[in-house]
């Protein structure tokens, strides 16, 4: 298990994330896509915010039409070019330490050195105190207008390729033509500070904007080979990653399903993930039925070899798996050696804290891992390959009697946010839920990553 437990409190902060498609994007479905895309990763921080006040995501045509329109809703806002992708949820937190802990701060950005031209605030990635910027006369964030005007004098600190910038308070005719200028000058001429972001490999921007035909027939046709920029070819990685059989050896939640009124069904549906398909069984009645199902016949495959396996060795019985070079943890893979026999200590570490969450205060259930892992031998398993966005009844037509289901975050992953936008694959969890016929209790997130607990009736 390796799961973020800090919490973000919007009260304190009234926070807001809006989204904008770069200036220089001009490929209206690319331009959509990537929309969406960044769409799904600002949602999916709301997993760290309290549920009483969540972050509120918003789409502009333009970074200064998102300043007018939010300003008097909201003290921060998070400006997101489309195309970039948030991949440590805990940037959250990177960003609030800013708040909490930089004063008189008007915008904290990616600053780029001009080179032979004013600095630059690039448009991928901005933090922005609005009542600041109100303060500063709401001034435009500056684009590609290639002119020489009156601005302030900046001194140019550079230090491992991160730059940062003070005033020197004088002012002189330059030459501007990158994005930015406009808060740089009305943070100069109004005494507050214009904060570099740290370089971060939590977040990663795609460029878009960049040989976007060639970009977009990539996405369309993933099997082609195109000369693309690095952060382009990661996007095209995680399209063909649905053919790439990851097995998660670990979950990114825990262990239970948090139920604690008639925890005890006929069948139990969930992912071949982790340790969590064997503390399932405890979900069971003494008849019932646990449904593994997946995607990926290699996780089933792996599922399988542990339930007919009479070893209670974990580490050693995926040392002995035939495709053990497909384990991952925390998206990381498993063995450190070509050999595949060597853990890594992440995944090591990861292992001992799922054994020991069995039995512990934070499990509803008293039994330690090596007992649930001989009731789960023991138990009516199933294994299950399907489609849930596809062919729902390729799950649901094996319900029977009382059912607890969990969809994980198969409706929220990497893959299909890249793959169609939010709100189809929301569509595709409610196809999902419909195709249910008996009563059942469903858990997991739902497609903008929001928790799902739903008790639903279907008859008898």
């Amino acid at each position: 298990m390796d799961i973020i437990t800090t919490t973000f409190y919007n009260d304190n902060y009234n926070l807001a994330i809006c989204i904008c498609p770069p200036d220089t994007l001009r490929h209206t479905p690319l331009q959509n896509k990537m929309t969406e895309y960044t769409k799904f990763y600002a949602h999916r921080l709301n997993q760290l915010v309290h549920p009483d006040n969540p972050i509120k995501i918003y789409e502009s045509t333009h970074i200064d039409s998102a300043l007018v329109d939010l300003q008097d809703k909201h003290e921060y806002v998070l400006i997101l070019s489309a195309g970039m992708k948030i991949s440590d949820m805990s940037a959250l937190f990177d960003f609030k330490d800013i708040i909490d802990n930089e004063d008189d701060f008007f915008v904290a950005g990616n600053l780029r050195d001009g080179e032979d031209s004013y600095c630059e605030i690039h448009h991928s990635i901005l933090l922005v105190d609005v009542k600041r910027w109100c303060r500063a006369g709401s001034p435009c964030f500056g684009g590609w207008e290639n002119e020489v005007r009156e601005l302030p004098v900046v001194e140019k600190v550079i230090n491992d390729k991160h730059i940062t910038i003070n005033f020197t308070g004088e002012k002189k005719e330059q030459h501007h033509q990158r994005q930015g200028w406009g808060y740089i000058e009305a943070a100069g001429n109004n005494n507050m500070r214009v904060i570099s972001l740290q370089p971060s490999r939590k977040y990663e921007y795609c460029y878009p904007e960049h040989r976007s035909a060639e970009f977009w027939d990539n996405i369309i046709k993933p099997e082609k080979n195109i000369d693309l920029l690095i952060v382009q070819q990661n996007v095209i990685k995680q399209i063909r990653s649905v053919s790439f059989p990851k097995i998660w050896l670990t979950n990114t939640e825990s262990i239970d399903f948090e139920i604690y009124n008639n925890p005890f069904y006929d069948t139990v549906a969930l992912p071949a993930s982790g340790f969590k398909m064997i503390n399932a069984v405890n979900y069971m009645k003494d008849t019932g039925t646990l449904l593994i199902y997946d995607y990926n016949p290699l996780s089933l495959a792996w599922a399988k070899f542990i339930y007919e396996s009479e070893s209670t060795d974990i580490k050693e019985l995926a040392k002995q798996w035939k495709d053990r070079q497909y384990f991952f943890v925390a998206g990381s893979k498993v063995f450190s050696d070509k050999e595949n026999t060597i853990y890594t200590k992440e995944a090591s570490d990861s292992i001992q804290r799922s054994i020991d969450a069995f039995g512990s205060g934070s499990s509803f259930f008293t039994d330690d891992f090596y007992t649930t892992l001989e009731k789960f031998r023991k138990a009516r398993v199933q294994f299950i390959e399907c489609d849930l966005f596809n062919d729902p009844k390729s799950l649901t037509s094996y319900f029977e009697g009382h059912t607890l289901v969990s969809v994980s975050n198969i409706f929220s992953t990497d893959f299909s946010a890249i793959n169609q936008p939010v709100f189809e694959n929301q569509k595709c969890l409610q196809n999902f839920v419909k195709s249910i016929n008996t009563n059942f209790r469903i858990l997991g997130q739902d497609a903008y990553c929001r928790r799902i607990d739903k008790e639903i009736e279907n008859g008898d």
